[in-house]
Order: structure tokens, then sequence, then C-alpha cells
């Protein structure tokens, strides 16, 4: 059975970005998830987690599983990190965030500081960014994870599956909003184009889909 998943949705803006702010819309992300009709979602805001937002989210969003995450700027470059939505991984999270706070906008997270801050990684899957400026291959101190390539369109997931260092996936890297100044990352409908995967992965008669067996519980 295919599940439609999207693990990358911003809710709140960089706090160290003056062009990246918008308000949060709990209305719009209720719309999104009912046009896209997916079954699982993350939360991951840029080196930042709030657990208000994240409980405010999992309690009226009854429809979909509701995972926490973080986006992370790390020093090789961007990737997601999801966790099972627990309350000792809330915790780290939570604890992370507090300590990223003092970062200025062009920072990076050295893998030294990943590891001290996130001692469950390994109980994660994370997402590397995959053909885009900020790509990266995943680092060798990491390489026990479990991991995807994020792409941002149809083509770049071609390229990565046919290149087969890694699994690709397809997310928004939407923000949940409705006055956001960069009005393509809350266009539900320019989402909607970007749902090939399901179809790239019914081609092939064993799909290599990572294992996802920590997160469902």
């Amino acid at each position: 059975m295919v599940k439609k998943i999207d693990f990358h949705i911003h809710t709140l803006p960089k706090s160290n970005n003056k062009d990246e702010q918008f308000d949060f819309s709990l209305e719009w992300l209720k719309k999104y998830l009912q046009e896209a009709k997916l079954d699982a979602i993350a939360i991951t805001n840029h080196n930042s987690f709030s657990r208000e937002n994240f409980n405010l989210i999992n309690t009226e969003v009854s429809s979909v599983r509701v995972f926490p995450g973080m986006e992370l700027d790390l020093v090789y470059g961007h990737t997601n990190l999801v966790y099972p939505n627990e309350e000792k991984y809330l915790d780290e999270l939570e604890n992370a965030s507090e300590q990223m706070k003092s970062f200025e906008k062009d920072s990076k997270l050295t893998i030294k500081d990943f590891l001290k801050y996130f001692p469950s990684y390994m109980d994660s899957i994370m997402i590397f960014e995959t053909g885009k400026s900020k790509s990266m291959r995943v680092p060798e101190e990491l390489s026990g994870v479990t991991a995807v390539g994020g792409v941002s369109n149809s083509l770049k997931f071609q390229k990565v599956w046919q290149d087969n260092h890694i699994v690709p996936v397809l997310f928004s890297d939407s923000h949940a909003t409705e006055n956001g100044r960069d009005t393509s990352r809350s266009d539900i409908n320019r989402f909607g184009l970007k749902s090939i995967f399901e179809t790239d992965f019914k081609r092939h008669s064993e799909p290599r889909l990572p294992s996802t067996a920590q997160i469902n519980h």
C-alpha cells in the first residue's frame, strides 16, 4: 500500500531571516492536507522546534500522523531530521532548539555538535538535500542512519534515482501560511504538481524504499 507523506513543512519562519517571515495558518495546513490527501507529515522548521506549535498541530490535525523534526544547516549542507512522535524525542528537539538559538544567519552545525544535540539520531530518518545549491551526501560520520535524498522536482527525482546512490523523495518544502512573501512556498496547486513519486516507484518491480519501521510506532 502506498502512503503519501510530506516530511518537509515549515510552520514557523527563520527567526534570523527577515525575508522569510510569515504567520502560521492552521487553516492553510488543513486545506493542504485535505487537497493533497496526505497520510503523514513532519514539521521541520529551520534549526528550531516549537513544542507549542507542534502540539497544536498534532491535536488539531487528527486525519494524518504528525511527526516532529527539524531542518538543519550542517557544515556539509541541508538535512531534515524526522523523529517518532514520542516525548523523549520532543524533549531532544526542544533542547537542541534551545542550544541553537544563538545561531547567526549563516551559522552551520558541525557534526560534533550535531552528535551532541541529537544523541538519538539513529532513531530518525534523515533527508539529505540533493540536487540543489546546498546539496550534500550522507557524511561518513552518519553513514549508519536511515537516509533518503530530498529533491525539488520530478527531473531531479529521475536523475537521483538513476544515479542510484540514495533513494530520492519529493516533498513540498512549504510554508504553512496565507501571508508569506514567497507565495510559491504556500501555493497548494503548485505542490500538486510535485506528486510524482508514487508513479515513479510503481515503475520498478522492487522499489528501493527506506526502512521506516522506527517511526511507525
